[in-house]
């Protein structure tokens, strides 16, 4: 007869022998009691280090609990479905073999589904550990235990299968895809889901997500493999789209709220014509388009896990088919895609960077950023006098001046500028700044709006800058020079001096 557990937990094991006792050890310690309540099933996935050793002594202390599978090198999905055809648990969990339960997991699961029969799949905060004050991105809501309806309620994204507990009756036939190593965590539960309707998240307890500093852990090369690019679109994104598609005849907002969140990791990769062919880049460019189309624009502008308001921009701008124009009316100069607004110009700040002064020369070091290119953009200085005015224009520091390329296309520019602006020996003058945007019959002009990179360290003497007997200082969007020779210096100090 095969005895039946309160939890199977599923944990496929390639590698890691250097985790594997303190991952096991965080389940048959957990205080709900190992022995009558839990299954542990380990499937050794064609380890070549001591792994499935570790496996087999577990196994031997704990024989009524702990089944070792042993199969040749696959993948995680694999190993995750085999281990379920041996689960006899009415609760499964897949603990990834590097990460623990906090002790008293099960014990919290099992208290809240007796309270809650009806409610099927339940999540836990995913926290780090090995790392110092890190919270992982989607946990705030986690805020509060609650029930969520995900059609009611779409901004409540769950793609981690590792931090779930799933009731056995609603898997069925349900599998991982095996056809990806990317994201096949979101498109098993969004499924689940997309009958489930509902999934609760429990914050009294957690799980332990190690960061590892060796490279089978770490993310940071994962951008140049072509998986990253090709699978995920089509084994993730666009199978949740079609299954959507099939289940319901549109594609939820819940679901679209996921691919979106995970859409915006494209952002800022510039290698992927390194990666990718020519074709495969043109195939990647209008399956990710097609893929956006299903996403409303309001679920883009209005989600509160994409941080970055210009990964938001860069969203819409594919999602327009990369459609970009410019707006020019007088002085006022809007960037669009489509009718969305990316940058007002006219908003955009001078950032002042240093200020020098040598010989008989003033030099003035800063930065603008822009969606335009520098060809269209001439930044001035204009040297207001008692006689007239005189104008100057910057030169751009090729060296500095950088850009932001996603996905190969050249998305966003930071130029570098310097001013070298000649003084007589006891002229006074302001200085103030203008952006000029030139194209064709357009050439407006917009005032530069001044911030200083670090105030303190260009302003050091009471918000002045002392050099060569002048005295440089600013208010508002000017900047002033005025003569400061070294007596006017010691009277000042002697007048501060007396007083």
């Amino acid at each position: 007869m095969v005895k039946e557990f309160k939890f199977s937990i599923i944990m496929a094991v390639y590698n890691v022998e250097k985790y594997l006792h303190e991952s096991v050890e965080s389940v048959i310690n957990q205080t709900i009691g190992f022995k009558e309540n839990v299954q542990l099933i380990l499937v050794d996935d064609g380890s070549s280090d001591n792994s499935k050793r570790i496996c087999l002594y577990f196994q031997k202390k704990f024989p009524e609990n702990i089944i070792v599978l042993s199969k040749e090198n696959e993948g995680q999905s694999f190993a995750r479905n085999l281990g379920l055809k041996h689960a006899t648990g009415n609760y499964f969990n897949f603990l990834d073999s590097d990460d623990k339960l906090s002790l008293n997991a099960l014990e919290t699961i099992d208290n809240f589904i007796k309270n809650h029969e009806d409610i099927n799949i339940l999540a836990i905060p995913l926290k780090f550990f090995n790392v110092k004050d890190k919270e992982h991105p989607l946990n705030n809501k986690f805020e509060k235990e609650q029930i969520i309806n995900v059609f009611e309620n779409y901004n409540y994204p769950q793609l981690s299968a590792s931090s779930c507990f799933f009731n056995k009756n609603i898997i069925n036939d349900n599998e991982f895809d095996t056809q990806i190593n990317l994201g096949e965590d979101a498109v098993f539960i969004n499924k689940l889901l997309v009958n489930e309707k509902n999934i609760a998240f429990l914050n009294t307890t957690d799980y332990l997500y190690r960061k590892r500093d060796d490279s089978s852990s770490t993310l940071d090369d994962i951008g140049y493999k072509k998986e990253f690019y090709l699978d995920k679109l089509r084994y993730f994104h666009e199978e949740l789209i079609k299954f959507s598609l099939d289940q319901l005849g549109y594609v939820a907002k819940f679901i679209q709220y996921v691919i979106a969140y995970d859409l915006q990791w494209y952002y800022g990769k510039s290698q992927i014509k390194e990666i990718l062919s020519e074709e495969e880049y043109e195939n990647f460019m209008k399956k990710l388009q097609e893929i956006l189309g299903y996403i409303d624009e309001e679920i883009i502008l209005n989600h509160e896990y994409i941080p970055i308001n210009d990964k938001k921009k860069f969203l819409l701008f594919l999602k327009n088919n990369c459609q970009f124009n410019i707006d020019v009316k007088g002085n006022l100069v809007v960037l669009k895609t489509k009718d969305h607004v990316l940058n007002k110009l006219n908003n955009n700040k001078l950032w002042i960077t240093g200020i020098d002064v040598k010989k008989r020369n003033l030099l003035i070091s800063g930065k603008f950023s822009s969606y335009c290119k520098s060809e269209y953009l001439k930044i001035k200085a204009i040297k207001n006098m008692e006689k007239s005015p005189e104008e100057f224009i910057a030169e751009y520091n090729e060296e500095l001046s950088r850009k932001t390329n996603c996905l190969g296309i050249d998305w966003k520019y930071v130029y570098c500028f310097d001013f070298e602006i000649p003084m007589e020996k006891q002229e006074e003058f302001d200085l103030s700044f203008i952006v000029n945007y030139i194209e064709n019959d357009n050439d407006s002009e917009i005032k530069g709006h001044l911030k200083f990179e670090d105030y303190d360290k260009i302003f050091r003497n009471d918000n002045n800058l002392i050099k060569k007997s002048k005295k440089i200082f600013n208010e508002k969007d000017l900047i002033y020079i005025e003569d400061y020779p070294f007596k006017k210096r010691l009277e000042e100090t002697l007048e501060k001096y007396k007083r």
